[in-house]
């Protein structure tokens, strides 16, 4: 992909790790001070569009990971940021990607992490009666 060589050097400080599962399937480690600026370039700037977001509870660490396509290559660029598994918690990318909202609130709900600035009330998944913490794709 083209867009890998320009964040490379755009965001070189922020990148911390490149996994290429083919030459259309990209996964970056992005620090997650600063996911909010690398997306709102792809999805901005680099006509990138956001799919979704995922979370991924591997026990050490909890993962939101950011998917974009860029249609015109069939490309599809993700994302990764890792977090602590004990309070996980990025910056909400709603006030760059205003669709990220519905995602971000769904991992919430099954994976407990936090996004600052979506402060989204109620549930999606899990129904009006769910009032426990107990998130249900936790490992413990």
């Amino acid at each position: 992909m083209d867009i890998l060589k320009e964040l490379k050097e755009r965001f070189s400080s922020v990148i911390n790790s490149v996994q290429a599962h083919s030459s259309r399937r990209i996964y970056l480690g992005i620090d997650p001070a600063r996911v909010g600026d690398v997306a709102g370039h792809l999805f901005g700037e680099a006509g990138f569009r956001f799919i979704t977001a995922s979370g991924v509870d591997l026990k050490d660490s909890v993962e939101v990971l950011y998917h974009f396509s860029d249609d015109t290559s069939g490309g599809v660029l993700t994302l990764r940021v890792s977090l602590d598994p004990v309070n996980p918690e990025v910056e909400s990318l709603k006030e760059v990607i205003p669709r990220a909202e519905p995602a971000e609130q769904e991992i919430y709900e099954l994976m407990g992490v936090s996004f600052r600035g979506n402060d989204t009330p109620g549930n999606l998944i899990l129904g009006r009666g769910y009032r426990g913490r107990k998130f249900p794709l936790r490992k413990k």
